[in-house]
């Protein structure tokens, strides 16, 4: 009789997990971030990013990732280096903000982190520290709007 139960249980547990709602993870990045769904995920081959790989020539990171993302408003790009600890992410990201020019960003709603702005090739690129990484994120579309609302999902969740 115990056997029946613990038979039952499991069966329930495992429909449980299968049809909850979860935030699927591809490295380091979420499959879908508002109605951006990710089509691309590479460590090798890392596409350049001239903002940030004049900067890694004399701070090297410990790891690179690269995603794009594609809905049916827009395709966006993340950049994320890691570092040994956040001091020596905050030291590379405060000399990626003297390269380009940046400007400091509020997104309404969010305290943290530090975001900063830029356009390059006519394509919107924000840059930000969290933890011992640095993000840079780039979008094709030029709709300001959407980009905020894709923003705030990718500080959160990536």
């Amino acid at each position: 009789m115990n056997t029946k139960y613990a038979g039952i249980a499991l069966i329930l547990i495992a429909a449980i997990l299968f049809f909850s709602p979860q935030d699927v993870k591809i490295g380091i990045f979420s499959e879908e971030l508002g109605d951006m769904q990710i089509v691309d995920d590479v460590e090798d081959n890392i596409p350049a990013n001239e903002a940030i790989d004049v900067v890694l020539r004399r701070f090297p990171s410990k790891g690179r990732y690269y995603a794009t993302y594609q809905s049916h408003n827009d395709t966006m790009q993340i950049w994320a280096e890691e570092f040994d600890s956040h001091d020596t992410a905050y030291d590379v990201f405060e000399n990626v903000k003297t390269i380009p020019y940046l400007k400091e960003l509020n997104i309404p709603g969010m305290k943290s982190p530090v975001v900063q702005v830029n356009a390059v090739d006519g394509k919107t690129q924000y840059y930000y520290l969290k933890k011992d990484r640095i993000f840079v994120v780039r979008f094709e579309n030029s709709d300001m709007d959407y980009q905020m609302s894709i923003i705030k999902e990718v500080i959160t969740n990536v």
